[in-house]
């Protein structure tokens, strides 16, 4: 069925688009930054418990 691989290939073109984003230097950083946010906090809540 061609109209299966057809989606599944858009959606992969989609989703590489996506990556293509996630990966440009500001987002990255954007991300790295609140990622290292959110481990700060769970180190402060475990060492106040």
């Amino acid at each position: 069925d061609g109209t299966y691989h057809e989606s599944l290939e858009s959606f992969k073109d989609q989703r590489l688009k996506l990556m293509d984003l996630l990966s440009q230097e500001k987002d990255s950083n954007l991300i790295g930054r609140k990622d290292n946010y959110l481990g700060w906090r769970m180190v402060q809540q475990l060492e106040h418990n």
